[in-house]
């Protein structure tokens, strides 16, 4: 459902901000009162999380079956608005390390030209299968969730519970046969101390923080 969401956002022109729900509800309350959205997609279980948001709510059902939208669901455009280069695909918030959270506003030229690189360098082909641990509220998770879909390969979405658990991971990279995945040092340490051995050809992207040595010889 978030996948199809994500797409059907950027397809109809518009932009996403997204609120991963196990982040604090003071970050949550924070983004959504600065990024002032005029929609929130969410799921049915998820509802509590954004009580007193008064931002009109929309629940994705099966096919075939109506969606559950509040009574202040705004109504359908009249004509579809087509994206340019320069909109705006998504706003994504800092981490708030330094102070406040900020928001960057990320064109639909930007997701493009990084997704052609990507595939170029280091590459990614329709043979190729990704097993995707990033959550959305994080900026590398477009490439996990968007490249594979641009070069035509497979996407393996694992669980929150999965990606931090390394017993759970090893099934998930062996079960989809995963030629690569992208992650932080702290999860491919995690996956070599519980004695994960990469297949051959596997190819590991690192990056979001500093990675030693040390790690870098072992993978």
């Amino acid at each position: 459902d978030m996948v199809v969401a994500q797409l059907a956002i950027l397809r109809v022109g518009a932009a996403y901000v997204p609120l991963d729900p196990a982040f604090p509800a003071a970050r949550l309350r924070a983004i959504i009162a600065d990024a002032q959205p005029v929609l929130l997609l969410t799921a049915e279980d998820l509802r509590p999380r954004w009580a007193g948001t008064e931002v009109p709510q929309l629940v994705p059902a099966p096919a075939g079956q109506p969606c559950a939208a509040s009574a202040d669901f705004p109504p359908e455009p009249a004509d579809e608005p087509a994206a340019r280069a320069e909109d705006p695909a998504y706003l994504i918030y800092t981490s708030g390390s330094t102070g406040k959270p900020k928001g960057v506003l990320v064109s639909h030229r930007a997701v493009v030209n990084f997704l052609v690189a990507m595939a170029s360098r280091p590459g990614m082909g329709p043979g190729d299968t990704l097993v995707a641990v990033t959550t959305l509220g994080f900026d590398i998770a477009v490439l996990e969730l968007l490249l594979g879909l641009h070069v035509g390969a497979r996407i393996c979405i694992a669980s929150r519970e999965e990606a931090a658990d390394p017993v759970a991971l090893q099934a998930c990279l062996r079960d989809s046969r995963a030629t690569m995945m992208q992650a932080t040092p702290a999860t491919w340490q995690m996956l070599l101390d519980s004695g994960w051995q990469p297949p051959t050809a596997f190819k590991a992207l690192v990056g979001g923080e500093t990675l030693h040595p040390e790690l870098a010889r072992a993978l």
